[in-house]
């Protein structure tokens, strides 16, 4: 007999998937963004409204499956080629944008009396949902959605690096030897960031022929995507341990990715295929 847990499961799973497969069709129709689409419906069919989809541990567990995936599609698509050539310029940008949103913010929260705290919350910028449009409108890799990508992962670089180092004043209360435990701790994972990335580049300058395999479009044993997924998890799996928001550590592994493989035309498409063909719209 048929687990009730699992019934539940499959029928949220039909209706998330009919969704993912009819919203952009009809959102072409009225020229309305997929992803603004898709929101709507995930708020059509969800708890509030019509109560057709039921949160599970597999449902949530792709969801968040889904939004890791999307920002290690952030860090892969972010082109270091353009950004070198740039210089540190389109950084200083994106650097003096994120730091004027979050002046704003406080500016704002304590000129009407709010805790400065949600001068943070208010200034916290994600790129999850930009990201999906930029795709979606072929802008990513044009001059304007590369600068956008930039802003946007620095701001939530930004907006995670201030929210634990917040977390680990508050938890350590205040200034003191556990708060420098703590924030040492979280710059572990950017040490062990740099020495992947150092590994890596040995490696493959090493062993070009066998690493080739990584960016071939035709691979029966997908090596590049296994590789990918192996080098997303295991940052997750470090920022977890460390206590540091896991979206941190997958799109390092992306932009990590994106460094050492420059040609990774063919392998980002699978990554997209994957992550917005099925993960991505149960986030």
């Amino acid at each position: 007999m048929t687990d009730p847990g699992f019934s539940q499961t499959a029928n949220s799973l039909l209706v998330v998937a009919g969704g993912a497969f009819t919203v952009p069709l009809l959102a072409r129709k009225i020229k309305l963004p997929a992803s603004v689409g898709e929101i709507l419906f995930g708020v059509l069919v969800g708890q509030e409204v019509m109560d057709l989809v039921h949160g599970g541990q597999f449902i949530d567990l792709t969801a968040e499956l889904g939004f890791l995936l999307l920002m290690f599609i952030a860090g892969l698509e972010l082109d270091f080629r353009k950004l070198e050539a740039g210089g540190v310029k389109p950084l200083l940008h994106g650097l003096g944008v994120t730091l004027c949103v979050f002046v704003f913010a406080l500016l704002a929260c304590v000129g009407l009396g709010f805790d400065p705290f949600l001068g943070l919350v208010g200034g916290a910028i994600s790129i999850g949902i930009p990201l999906v449009l930029l795709q979606e409108t072929g802008l990513g890799k044009t001059p304007f959605g590369q600068n956008l990508m930039l802003v946007g992962s620095i701001g939530e670089f930004a907006s995670i690096l201030l929210v634990t180092a917040v977390a680990a004043y508050d938890h350590a209360g205040g200034i003191n030897a556990d708060f420098g435990l703590e924030i040492g701790e979280m710059a572990l994972i950017f040490i062990g960031a740099y020495i992947v990335l150092a590994v890596l580049r040995t490696m493959v300058w090493w062993r070009s022929e066998s690493f080739s395999r990584v960016v071939e479009s035709h691979d029966p044993s997908e090596i590049g995507v296994r590789g990918g997924l192996f080098l997303m998890f295991f940052f997750v799996a470090v920022a977890a341990k460390l206590q540091i928001d896991p979206i941190l550590g997958s799109f390092l592994a992306g932009a990590l990715f994106s460094f050492v493989f420059r040609g990774k035309g063919p392998l980002e498409l699978k990554f997209m295929s994957i992550g917005n063909g099925f993960f991505v719209p149960f986030f």
